[in-house]
């Protein structure tokens, strides 16, 4: 389960800039986990699937302090990414008999959008929302960061409870601008 919000970074932006609302998506993926029983830390390479959503709304008065109508511009951004993430895992009671173990992830992830449907409706005659679907980079790449807690549920069997955000950044080609992708995502990983 995620919830992604798309930031345009410039504040006047070319292209779009203004409310920008978060929309749920979910999220797929397979870890290798490589850890040792002499250490608290591990890492995990991942392989993520994502459907991220998000929505923004702006409204302008061409003419201020006039009866002149506003024009409303809507962006509805939903990509599909394929993610690499690399995090590093530190469990600082790993040797301890507790029920659930607490964790902290830092890493890192690179990612490529894989599909794009992208709807622009746009009322105003003065902004250029047109063509940002096609000059969109297709690659993103940002920190992630979380916690969690780990609980055995056999002798081989544990399931991590994982909140996690992440923040990665993409460009768009011409001009030139830089994006935000911000993400919560609520997870489930199941391991042996």
């Amino acid at each position: 389960y995620n919830r992604n919000r798309l930031v345009f970074t410039r504040e006047n932006s070319v292209y779009f800039g203004g409310d920008e609302r978060a929309n749920f998506g979910y999220q797929l993926g397979l870890i290798l986990n490589l850890e040792s029983y002499n250490s608290p830390i591990s890492f995990q390479v991942e392989l993520a699937y994502s459907k991220k959503s998000s929505e923004i709304i702006k409204v302008v008065n061409p003419v201020p302090d006039s009866n002149v109508l506003d024009f409303k511009s809507e962006l509805f951004f939903n990509v599909d990414y394929l993610s690499f993430p690399i995090l590093a895992k530190y469990n600082p009671f790993y040797k301890k008999p507790f029920a659930l173990k607490p964790f902290i992830t830092v890493g890192f992830q690179n990612g490529i959008i894989i599909r794009q449907d992208i709807e622009i409706i746009d009322e105003s005659p003065f902004f250029g929302t047109i063509l940002f679907e096609d000059n969109i980079r297709k690659y993103e790449s940002g920190f992630i960061a979380g916690i969690g807690l780990t609980k055995a549920l056999k002798k081989d069997l544990l399931a991590d409870f994982e909140l996690r955000y992440s923040s990665t950044l993409f460009k768009t080609i011409s001009p030139e601008e830089i994006l935000r992708n911000d993400m919560f995502v609520l997870s489930i990983i199941f391991r042996k």
